[in-house]
C-alpha cells in the first residue's frame, strides 16, 4: 500500500515537472515581463481658447456678441517608447476646431461709435489646431491603477479662417460680405499634463495590456497673426487702426481627456548560476 502511494506521488511530480518545463522559464532562468511600448487613442474637450484682445474689438468694433470661442471636442493618438519600467518617451498629435459662428444685428449704442448703419450680419470664425508634440512621461509606480505626470514640447501647425456675410445695404457706410482672413500658420508649443491609468484585469506575464486614461492637461499654443487687417476692405469710414496690430490666439488652454490605451510587453530573461546540493 505504500508502494501505491510512492507511485502516486512520483507521477504527481513528474506532470508537474512536464507542465513547468512546457509553460514556465527554462532552469536557472528568470523570467520578466517589462513594458516597451504603449499606444494611447484619447477624446478631448479644450475648455479655453483665450484671445482676450482679438474678442475685445470683434465685440467693441464689429459689435459681436460672443464672449469666447466654443468648447471644441477634438482626438489626439500617440505611441511612447519606455526607457525604464518608470519612464516613457513618445510622439503624440491632435487634432481639434474651435469656433465662433453667431448672427446679430450690428447697431451699436452709444457710447460705442458707429462705423456703419445697422446691418445684419453673420460671423464665421474656424480655428483648426494640430499640436505635434515629443513627450516624456513618468509613472512613479508599476501597477495595475497608477497615477502619472508628463511633459511635451513641439510645434502647433493652426489655420484660422473668417469670414462675414453682411446684409446688403444703400445705406451710406455700409459694409460688405467677404473673407476677412484664410492663412496657415506654425508656432511653438508646450504641454503639461497628469493623469491617471486603470488597467483592465489580465495576466501579469501577457504580452500585451489595456486601458483607460483620464487625463487633465495645459497647453500653450500661441497663433500670432494680423486677423483684422481684412476688415479695413469692408469699412468705408476707417476702424481704429490698432486692428493692423498682431493679435493672440493661444490655441491651447486646459484640456479634459478620456481615452484607452495598449501595452506592448517583452519577456526578458536572464540566466542565474543553478544551485549545487
Amino acid at each position: 500500500m505504500r508502494l501505491g502511494i510512492l507511485q502516486r506521488l512520483v507521477v504527481i511530480v513528474l506532470r508537474a515537472g512536464l507542465a513547468f518545463i512546457s509553460t514556465g522559464p527554462l532552469w536557472g532562468q528568470a523570467v520578466d515581463v517589462v513594458p516597451r511600448v504603449r499606444l494611447e487613442a484619447t477624446v478631448l474637450w479644450n475648455l479655453g481658447i483665450q484671445a482676450a484682445d482679438f474678442i475685445r474689438d470683434y465685440q467693441g468694433v464689429l459689435g459681436g456678441t460672443a464672449s469666447s470661442f466654443g468648447v471644441p471636442i477634438g482626438a489626439r493618438a500617440s505611441v511612447n517608447q519606455y526607457l525604464t519600467d518608470e519612464i516613457s518617451v513618445g510622439v503624440s498629435g491632435s487634432f481639434f476646431r474651435a469656433t465662433i459662428r453667431e448672427n446679430y444685428t450690428y447697431d451699436p449704442k452709444p457710447p460705442a461709435t458707429a462705423l456703419g448703419p445697422p446691418q445684419n450680419v453673420t460671423q464665421n470664425i474656424e480655428v483648426s489646431t494640430v499640436p505635434v508634440l515629443f513627450n516624456l512621461d513618468l509613472f512613479p509606480a508599476r501597477r495595475q491603477f497608477t497615477g502619472y505626470l508628463g511633459v511635451g514640447l513641439g510645434l502647433v501647425f493652426g489655420h484660422v479662417f473668417w469670414s462675414e456675410e453682411i446684409q446688403t445695404s444703400r445705406l451710406l457706410g455700409a459694409r460688405r460680405s467677404g473673407t476677412r482672413y484664410d492663412g496657415s500658420l506654425i508656432a511653438p508649443a508646450a504641454k503639461l499634463r497628469a493623469g491617471v491609468s486603470l488597467g483592465f484585469d489580465g495576466s501579469v506575464m501577457a504580452r500585451s495590456a489595456t486601458g483607460i486614461r483620464i487625463e487633465v492637461g495645459y497647453t500653450f499654443a500661441p497663433l500670432r497673426d494680423r486677423f483684422f487687417t481684412g476688415q479695413f476692405e469692408s469699412f468705408t469710414v476707417p476702424p481704429p487702426e490698432r486692428l493692423r496690430q498682431e493679435y493672440l490666439i493661444d490655441a491651447g488652454g486646459v484640456s479634459i481627456e478620456i481615452g484607452i490605451s495598449l501595452l506592448l510587453r517583452q519577456r526578458v530573461s536572464s540566466t542565474s548560476p543553478q544551485s549545487r546540493f
